[in-house]
């Protein structure tokens, strides 16, 4: 098989043209197919085009062969590369990057005159229509429902497929609790079917739910949700199959297919975790070795009031990873000097005593997760771990840490016959 280059990256986004420059240095033979249309999202939600993010030319000076056609990754006549439909050429390579980004999953018919949420940012919320209708896939749709609500709108919260980032079952109803609350009407089951405009009356019909409500607003507010960019893959020839609109992939990026790999916003990455997943795919899938890809916990929030944080896995997520006998889960119920109330819910694995993830409700939540994803960076066992400086008036964490401790020392063998002969002895003695 006669190999043109040595990496073949798809999609020019940041972490595309980052690996680009990465697989020039170890001598690689690299082509980026740029007409992959994609878009860069940094760690607050913004948008931004990638072709403002560098010029190609200076990729080409490094010796990058930069290809402005649209390009597929697919399988003709057997053989695996990336057909390039404008010039019918077909690029093969010893490994293939896919580095497309993502893209915007709209929440509500295109037909429909709506506002986005970067025109809702520019808009003063006074001068909007009093009856509104939210259609989101993202927590930032709670955010500017409480904003509007505030302002005096009637505020209709359609949800749908809500993408919660891995926010625990029990949180998500004590997020919508609050919304409800504060006066939110909130429909967070399937079937936004029917919508249709009539003057300027929005009317949205929800048929699968029991009653089948009609609601009528003034305007749709659109939050989007952004999934994998997979346009420049055949998956069927691939069998590549997505799972919840997420591409599977192994702890070294590597695909279900052994010579493709990915990495960047394409995964749901953000932040600095975009740049590491381009290195190890580069060094993955150029030098053939088998670094693990392990991204830094990422503190996610909900803003509603009292707010809610979570980081880490999730108790689902460790049943699919462990087993279950290795789970310890702690809940917690703290009140701060103030007066405010936390709740609280920390995993972590019983043999290492390795912290995992943690769900927090309350003001104390920043704190107490930020502490602990110390912990988990620097590799310390909850067993043996300290808070310096911290006392339970400040923060709940040194007593948490030792009712862990009390959990794993209950667990040993001989802790009942022990407290028994305790207990006996005492009894003795009063007598």
């Amino acid at each position: 098989m006669a190999v043109e280059y040595d990496l073949i990256i798809l999609g020019d986004t940041p972490e595309g043209r980052y690996a680009s420059a990465l697989a020039i240095n170890y001598q690689a033979r690299v082509a980026l197919i740029r007409g992959v249309s994609s878009v860069a999202i940094d760690q607050t939600g913004v948008v931004s085009d990638s072709a403002d993010l560098g010029d190609p030319v200076d990729l080409e000076r490094l010796g990058v062969e930069v290809i402005h056609s649209q390009g597929v990754l697919t399988r003709v006549r057997q053989k695996l590369g990336v057909w390039v439909g404008e010039t019918g050429r077909l690029l093969q390579g010893r490994a293939y990057l896919l580095a497309s980004g993502a893209l915007a999953q709209s929440a509500s018919s295109p037909k429909i005159s709506r506002l986005d949420e970067a025109e809702l940012a520019e808009s003063d919320l006074s001068a909007l229509p009093d009856r509104i209708a939210i259609a989101g896939r993202h927590v930032n749709c709670f955010r500017w429902a409480q904003k509007l609500r505030a302002a005096g709108k009637t505020v209709h919260l359609l949800l749908g497929d809500l993408d919660w980032q891995g926010l625990e079952l029990f949180f998500q109803r004590r997020v919508l609790s609050c919304l409800e609350a504060q006066g939110i009407q909130i429909f967070a089951q399937h079937g936004r079917e029917d919508v249709s405009e009539k003057g300027d009356l929005i009317r949205w019909s929800i048929e699968k739910l029991p009653t089948s409500p009609i609601i009528e607003a003034d305007v749709i507010i659109d939050i989007s949700h952004w999934l994998p960019n997979l346009t420049a893959v055949d998956l069927s020839q691939l069998s590549l199959s997505p799972e919840s609109g997420r591409l599977r992939i192994s702890a070294t990026l590597r695909t279900h297919h052994a010579r493709v790999w990915a990495c960047g916003t394409l995964l749901g990455l953000e932040g600095d975790a975009i740049l590491r997943s381009a290195e190890v795919a580069v060094v993955n899938g150029l030098l053939g070795r088998r670094c693990s890809f392990e991204p830094e916990p990422c503190l996610h929030q909900v803003p509603v009031a009292p707010p809610i944080l979570w980081v880490g896995l999730t108790e689902e997520n460790f049943k699919q990873r462990f087993s279950e006998k290795q789970l310890g889960v702690l809940w917690c119920s703290w009140r701060s000097p103030t007066g405010e109330h936390n709740l609280g819910k920390i995993l972590w694995h019983k043999s290492s005593g390795q912290f995992l993830g943690a769900h927090w409700e309350g003001a104390a939540g920043a704190d107490v997760l930020a502490q602990l994803a110390v912990l988990q960076a620097n590799q310390r066992s909850l067993y043996r771990a300290s808070i310096v400086g911290s006392s339970i008036q400040v923060s709940p964490l040194p007593v948490l840490l030792q009712r862990i401790r009390g959990q794993r020392l209950s667990q040993r063998f001989w802790y009942p016959w022990l407290a028994s002969y305790f207990f006996w002895q005492r009894q003795g003695a009063k007598s």
